[in-house]
């Protein structure tokens, strides 16, 4: 481990004293176990062993927000019925996890950190695709459900909006392109809906367009829970810096997203800061995060091996320069602002 700025006694300290929040997270158990293991043989090279929630704790984590597959094309397969009938199997299968180890299922800022003081995990439930979204009466749906936070899109188009590139081109060059691509009619109800409710809205995935419609309505702040900036390295699922003022003017956030596969995304831990500090000087600490997307990526960042190495990270904070307020608002409490603004509307 690299470390330039603490020595490993004071940041292992530091890095269990600190609230630490993940605001993209997958649990191993939301799809079937034979889908999951079958995924995982073929991308065994590049992906770390799959973990149980239970790995946080020891890791220094003390929560995420644990996102269920809401779109058709990974979702759906996974049940004879409809999206719906998967998300609430996949919800199901999250709740018995959480249970297992002791976790809480958290609503609102104060719920975590009560979690914190009580040595508890605490978990969000967020959904990644909008794809049952036919109605204000569907987000209502997903609010009685539990869920706090949805992911517009996914990997493929919607009644929402746009994706920036669909599962087919995803690795391509240059998918994010063209300007009639933004935030559906039913996508502006639903944004508005989402806001009422006090849900929070994550453009992840989303097409530049439908990014810059999404920020320019909402009336809460919006989060790109996963993404890098594309001024340091061309990848169609990185945000432009348009996009990154955008956000941060709703007082959102971007998720540091440790990925890398097929030489995309973040190559190692100088392209990590390299994201950090382009962002850091176009909007300030207060706008980011980590979302690290573990289990549900197929590569991630060498150096990074999953829950384990998440002290790495917390490190790779101090050696591109953060002091330690900082540090502590990019690894959750930017996040509990966040969480708070949003639930404030809450009826």
């Amino acid at each position: 481990m690299h470390m330039s700025t603490h020595e490993y006694k004071d940041l292992q300290a530091f890095h269990h004293d600190a609230l630490i929040f993940d605001i993209h997270f997958h649990p191993r158990s939301a799809l079937p176990a034979f889908f999951r293991h079958i995924g995982h043989f073929f991308l065994r090279k590049t992906m770390p062993p799959l973990e149980d929630l239970s790995a946080l704790g020891p890791a220094g984590v003390d929560g995420c927000a644990l996102a269920a597959i809401g779109d058709s094309q990974i979702g759906g397969p996974f049940t004879l019925k409809t999206i719906t009938r998967s998300i609430t199997r996949q919800l199901q299968r999250c709740i018995e996890e959480i249970n297992t180890c002791d976790g809480r299922i958290v609503y609102a800022a104060d719920d975590i950190l009560a979690a914190k003081r009580e040595g508890r995990l605490s978990f969000l439930l967020s959904l990644e695709g909008g794809n049952m979204l036919r109605g204000p009466e569907d987000v209502e749906l997903l609010d009685h459900l539990g869920f706090r936070l949805l992911t517009l899109v996914h990997l493929n188009d919607n009644s929402i909006g746009r994706v920036g590139a669909n599962t087919w081109n995803y690795w391509r060059r240059g998918c994010n392109s063209g300007t009639k691509s933004g935030l559906t009619a039913l996508g502006e109800v639903c944004v508005r809906k989402m806001n009422a409710l006090g849900m929070i809205i994550d453009v992840s995935h989303c097409h530049q367009a439908t990014v810059m419609d999404v920020a320019g309505l909402s009336n809460r702040p919006i989060v790109a829970s996963h993404a890098g900036a594309r001024a340091v390295s061309e990848f169609h699922r990185y945000l432009l810096d348009d996009e990154i003022e955008a956000i941060a003017r709703t007082g959102g956030l971007i998720g540091l997203w440790p990925m890398y596969y097929w030489g995309r995304g973040m190559a190692g831990a100088e392209d990590f800061k390299a994201h950090l500090t382009h962002m850091l000087d176009l909007v300030g600490e207060d706008h980011l995060a980590i979302g690290t997307d573990v289990q549900g990526i197929p590569g991630l960042m060498p150096g990074f091996g999953g829950v384990k190495d998440y002290i790495t990270l917390t490190g790779l904070l101090f050696d591109a320069g953060l002091n330690e307020k900082q540090a502590r608002k990019v690894l959750g409490l930017n996040f509990l602002r966040v969480l708070d603004e949003a639930t404030a509307t809450r009826p």
